[in-house]
């Protein structure tokens, strides 16, 4: 039976049709051209060819036609010559088998579970899928190549190789059909319901599909693959089942069948079988009720997956892009590290990548609601993770407007894009995406490799800028562009590193990151110690008991020339960290810092201070910040009085005094922005807020409990307990510390 849906999909994937205007040829046909100039599917014994050739009659020589190749016929079942399931007569190998082969029997080599070409042993494709295409554009076998996921090989496609069609995950198509349109090596796009492929471009936008009785045709419903996913199998055969060309309204596709229905042999009432037809699917690998294809249900990717979580995530591949909507989904993820989080309905799309690259999203709502976005690099664990990691989010603009983020990837990083709203809203969006390879030096995911005692000539020119904060990492606030390096650190062993800038006006620094997600985000050490033109050293201790890779992120300042310079990197013994090693830093635990965190404070290679509660490290000097509301004081100019208002510090109120504020509007918040911790206004007076009132101490420091007060409401203030301030006339003092 396999046998038989092969040859059927390889025979519509040839698509006999006659060529128009320009004669058959590479650029319009996936399979063969006869004598007559018809593109022929290319697998028949008596045409048998691909990408354009000449059909060659296999039967003339006794042989028969499989992926596209004339081959001795010696398929059977264990060596017949006729039988379904494959087999082999002989031995099976280069010369006898153009699949690959399993226990010395050969195998069409099509099938995630066997897959494989010109007779090499067959494998699994783990999460990929395994290529059914003949031959690329340059004649090279495609056929038995698994594509995609982590199950191994993949194809190559591009401009130079494929430069009259369009690339599907690596495949090289004729560009020339309305679920695979496209030219010049880009890749290839789904036409849109009633438009067709002209010359590698969809043109047109009314009237009925491709095929099938009712209009249904490849643009809305099958392809050739669609709806295994949703039900169906290979030979379903349910009342609602569909058909081998059954193209009803919705259905439509190669291989319609019913109004929902679909797939080669039946399905099920919504699903599929090999061509089956989802309600807006279809395409190559399709399968779920929106999604779908060769190239998503619109205009990009391989979809699978609901996108209720990480671990369902729709699938996406090759870049493009695809309508959504929030309807009917639940709110699974809120804030975590980096990530912007709200309230409302979420999705999840999951951008297989594969390589070191640069990834762009945009979440485009379709009406006034508002959207959000985040994305986290790597895989389904980290996605998932609690608490949740993001590398880059986006909720700044307005209601209706899109949001755009981007980020980088290592080789084997997914891309998990959050698309989230507010709980006031939800709808439809178009999501889309781009994917460009990295220049090498450019990030972190692509350094250029730097070996210990080799010095190397670079340059800023080309580059972009990255790296603009991160703990303790001396590219704060420098936005130059920077180059990137690598270089393995042993255990105990230390990294000495000198940059110096080639001309007068380049002025650099140097940060140094321990891991690839770090790069941004958190710096063992960083250096600025020479101006404009002048050297910069760095160096970092590996104190631990393992080799670490080390990412030397060398930055340029904003508004100075970009240009040439030399890097040198000596691995070694471990470098004392002292004044002359660490001049515009502090040392802590031997290594040099930046200096200027509140866990590390300080300047000229000193050790580093830890600043107090209510300090904040100021150009390396633990100095007093303005202290928030309810928190103890002596004074008044050392609490926050926010906005409009002057600050006050109740001396006489317990645990050594209590900061608060003038404040104009009862039942607001007072006291300055939430990140200095406002208090909330109770008779023009700012008091600290907590959380459940009457309940004692509650989120108070000692000394005070969470209590109801006049004019707030529900919300709980922090109030002195009534054994350290007396109660008010007709109250008295409880043991739990309120007045009652």
């Amino acid at each position: 039976m396999r046998v038989v849906m092969v040859v059927t999909v390889l025979a519509m994937a040839g698509c006999n049709a006659t060529v128009q205007a320009g004669g058959c040829g590479p650029g319009n046909c996936t399979g063969c051209c006869t004598s007559a100039g018809q593109c022929v599917s290319g697998i028949e014994p008596g045409s048998c060819g691909s990408v354009g050739a000449a059909c060659t009659n296999c039967t003339l020589s006794g042989m028969t036609c499989q992926l596209g190749a004339c081959i001795q016929s010696t398929f059977g079942v264990g060596g017949g010559s006729a039988g379904v399931g494959g087999g082999s007569a002989g031995a099976c190998g280069r010369d006898t088998c153009a699949g690959c082969c399993l226990d010395g029997v050969c195998q069409l080599g099509v099938f995630d579970s066997e897959c494989g070409t010109g007779g090499e042993t067959c494998r699994g494709c783990n999460e990929a899928r395994c290529s059914a295409l003949p031959k690329g554009s340059d004649g090279a076998p495609r056929g038995g190549r698994c594509l995609g996921g982590t199950g191994g090989g993949s194809a190559s496609c591009s401009r130079e190789n494929c430069p009259t069609g369009c690339c599907v995950e690596g495949v090289c198509q004729s560009g020339t059909v309305d679920f695979a349109c496209g030219r010049g090596g880009d890749e290839c796009v789904v036409c849109e319901q009633g438009a067709m492929c002209v010359a590698g471009m969809c043109q047109g936008s009314a009237g009925g599909g491709a095929a099938g009785a009712g209009g249904g045709g490849i643009a809305t419903g099958g392809g050739f693959a669609g709806g295994i996913a949703t039900g169906g199998g290979f030979a379903g055969g349910s009342t609602t089942g569909g058909g081998f060309a059954g193209g009803s309204t919705t259905g439509g596709g190669f291989a319609g069948g019913s109004t929902t229905g679909g797939g080669f042999a039946g399905g099920s009432a919504t699903g599929g079988g090999f061509a089956g037809g989802s309600t807006t699917g279809g395409g190559f690998a399709g399968g779920s009720t929106t999604g779908g294809g060769f190239a998503g249900g619109s205009a990009g990717g391989v979809v699978s997956g609901t996108g209720e979580t990480c671990a369902t995530a729709v699938l996406l591949t090759s870049p493009g892009s695809r309508s959504g909507t929030l309807s009917g989904f639940v709110d699974d993820y809120g804030a975590g590290s980096g990530c912007v989080g709200t309230s409302g309905p979420d999705r999840v799309y999951r951008l297989q990548v594969g390589s070191a690259a640069r990834v762009s999203v945009t979440v485009t709502p379709s009406s006034s609601w508002d959207v959000s976005v985040s994305a986290t690099v790597g895989q389904v664990a980290r996605c998932d993770g609690a608490p949740r990691l993001c590398d880059a989010s986006a909720n700044a603009q307005a209601a209706g407007a899109a949001e755009t983020i981007d980020v980088a990837t290592a080789s084997g990083d997914d891309v998990f894009v959050v698309v989230d709203s507010s709980s006031t809203s939800v709808g439809a969006f178009t999501l889309s995406w781009s994917i460009q390879p990295l220049t090498i030096g450019d990030r972190c995911e692509a350094p250029f490799p730097l070996q210990s005692g080799v010095a190397r000539n670079d340059s800023t020119f080309g580059f972009t800028n990255d790296y603009t904060a991160g703990t303790s990492c001396a590219s704060l606030g420098r936005l130059g562009a920077d180059v990137v390096y690598a270089v393995q650190v042993g255990p105990g062993q230390g990294l000495d590193v000198t940059v110096t800038p080639q001309g007068a006006m380049l002025d650099t620094s140097i940060s140094i990151a321990t891991s690839v997600p770090s790069c941004a985000r958190q710096c063992v050490t960083g250096a600025n110690t020479g101006a404009a033109g002048a050297p910069d050293v760095a160096f970092w201790n590996n104190v631990s008991g393992s080799t670490v890779t080390a990412y030397v992120i060398v930055d340029s300042s904003q508004g100075s020339s970009a240009g040439p310079f030399s890097i040198a990197a000596t691995v070694g013994a471990q470098v004392t960290c002292n004044p002359a090693r660490c001049p515009t830093g502090c040392c802590q635990s031997n290594q040099c810092v930046v200096g200027s965190e509140d866990t590390a404070c300080g300047q000229q290679g000193n050790a580093c201070q830890v600043c107090g509660q209510y300090q904040q490290c100021q150009n390396a000097v633990c100095t007093d910040a303005p202290r928030p509301t309810g928190a103890p004081c002596s004074m008044n100019s050392q609490c926050y009085g926010g906005t409009l208002a002057s600050p006050v510090c109740r001396t006489t109120w317990p645990s050594g005094g209590y900061c608060s504020s003038t404040c104009l509007f009862d039942g607001f918040d007072c006291g300055g922005l939430p990140i200095i911790g406002p208090g909330w206004c109770v008779s023009n007076v700012c008091l600290e807020k907590c959380s459940s009132p009457g309940a004692g101490q509650s989120t108070c420091r000692s000394g005070y409990v969470c209590d109801f007060s006049a004019g707030a409401g529900s919300q709980g203030v922090c109030l002195p307990r009534c054994q350290s301030l007396p109660c008010g006339t007709g109250q008295t003092c409880q043991p739990s510390g309120y007045c009652r």
